[in-house]
Order: structure tokens, then C-alpha cells, then sequence
């Protein structure tokens, strides 16, 4: 599976580690948010390098089932807020990108692409899009997803 994703990766233009492709398709407003099945040893799906970047395309942050690298360093970037379940300094590692806005799966929520994010001190939550419709701003964080399989 890992050389079929890669394959692909470099027939599309892709460059660097799968963990970075999504971060070069968000804009401005959008959430990143990544299942890796709760996974925090090895399962670090960003350091700080990646949480720049993150902070650079969106001005908003990232939502992940998964753990991060360099907690500290990442709490300092201007424009980044994050929601993970721990941290950890491994790499990622026995994971594989499986889809980029794709419907993902973080605690018991299912998250579709462009679904909107409620993200709070003690927790997150994100609500069904249509009945808000009317009600809210259009520029509200979405969501960019990162699918992944370990």
C-alpha cells in the first residue's frame, strides 16, 4: 500500500512525507483534522516544522486522533491551536496515509470534509452542517482531512 500511496504522491507532484501533503492543500480558515486511531508513540502526526505550516496556510490549527512532537515548540507559533490526544518525540511510524478529505473518524464522531469545528478548552465537538446554515458566518473553520492506517 505504502509504494501504490507514494506512486501516486509523485504522479501528482507530491513532495516530502505523506504527513505533510494535506498542509500543502489548506487555506486560510480550514482545520486539519487526522485520525491515527488514538495512536501517540510513533503515531506523532506533526512537530513543529509541520505546525508552522499548518499555522501559515491556515491562521486556525488542527484537530488530531493522534499524538504530536515538540508540544512546547508548537504552543508558541502564533496563529496554531491544536486538540491531540498526548505527545510524544518518536516519529510516526507503521502509518500510512489512506485519503485526504475523506471522512474520518475522531473519538465517536464522524467527520466529513468541510464539516464545521466547535473546538473549546474541554473539548471538541462538530455540529451538523445544515441546520446552521443560516446561522453562522460562512467563514467558520472547515475541515481538511487526513486519513491514515497504521
Amino acid at each position: 500500500m505504502q509504494a501504490a500511496v507514494a506512486a501516486e504522491g509523485k504522479s501528482e507532484g507530491r513532495v516530502s512525507g505523506t504527513n505533510s501533503w494535506v498542509i500543502n492543500e489548506l487555506q486560510m480558515g480550514d482545520t486539519m483534522v487526522a485520525d491515527g486511531y488514538g495512536k501517540i508513540i510513533e503515531g506523532t502526526l506533526i512537530g513543529s516544522n509541520l505546525g508552522s505550516g499548518i499555522a501559515a496556510h491556515t491562521h486556525s490549527g488542527f484537530i488530531f486522533d493522534a499524538g504530536i512532537r515538540d508540544q512546547e515548540e508548537n504552543r508558541q507559533i502564533l496563529n496554531l491551536n491544536g486538540f491531540y490526544r498526548g505527545y510524544d518525540p518518536s516519529a510516526w511510524a507503521q502509518m500510512q496515509l489512506t485519503g485526504i478529505n475523506v471522512p474520518v473518524r475522531i473519538g465517536r464522531a464522524i467527520v466529513l470534509p468541510g464539516d464545521l469545528v466547535l473546538a473549546k478548552r474541554d473539548g471538541v465537538i462538530f455540529p451538523q452542517r445544515w441546520p446552521l446554515r443560516r446561522l453562522v458566518r460562512p467563514n467558520l473553520p472547515t475541515c481538511k482531512m487526513l486519513s491514515t492506517l497504521n
